[in-house]
């Protein structure tokens, strides 16, 4: 999330040359109450959406939209609790609507996310 807007605009490259100048400043931490009832986990689902943009491995174009989607829905923390609230299951996301749904819709093809997010 604190990729600027204006260097995603700018396309992969601006977006690789940030991420270069920029690095991750640590892995993501959580706590076991952070653990979900299902295969999924808060912990685990929000360290694969950080690993999937900081490792650029996404398009800047998909990262401005699911950044301004996560952005609609109070942020990461707040929409991976949605996420978990819906037992991390990608039909009931997608039943929820708006930009929730999006979300999701956009989550889902990415394989580390969805193996982390998804049951």
């Amino acid at each position: 999330m604190s990729i600027p807007d204006s260097v995603l605009l700018e396309g992969d490259a601006a977006l690789q040359q940030w991420t270069a100048q920029n690095p991750p400043a640590g892995p993501v931490t959580g706590s076991p109450s952070d653990q979900a009832s299902t295969d999924a986990n808060v912990f685990l689902c929000t360290g694969a959406i950080a690993a999937a943009i900081a490792g650029v491995a996404l398009p800047a174009s998909k990262i401005l939209k699911i950044k301004k989607l996560m952005n609609e829905l109070g942020g990461v923390s707040e929409a991976v609790k949605l996420m978990w609230g819906a037992s991390f299951s990608y039909e009931k996301m997608a039943v929820a609507g708006g930009a929730f749904a999006s979300l999701a819709a956009e989550l889902v093809g990415i394989a580390g996310i969805q193996q982390e997010c998804f049951e």
